[in-house]
């Protein structure tokens, strides 16, 4: 996938889903629970999704439709 937008850097999940997204928007995520731990990755915004958060590869941000989604992962 390829993104002509904006990357940004986050540290885990929990910073992650204080960040409601947008579109064209990468996250470069540095771990889940902690930096480093192995959880971390790539996510884009997905505007209208409504897939539950699972803690790894889907996670919900501060609004009731729209996820982050681990690049690669199909919702």
């Amino acid at each position: 996938m390829a993104y002509k937008g904006a990357t940004r850097t986050f540290d885990t999940f929990t910073d992650l889903r204080l960040q409601k997204g947008t579109a064209n928007v990468h996250v470069n995520l540095l771990g889940g629970i902690a930096i480093s731990d192995g959880l971390g990755g790539d996510f884009y915004w997905s505007d209208s999704s409504t897939v539950p958060d699972d803690n790894e590869n889907v996670i919900q941000a501060t609004v009731p439709t729209g996820r982050w989604v681990r690049v690669g992962v199909t919702v």
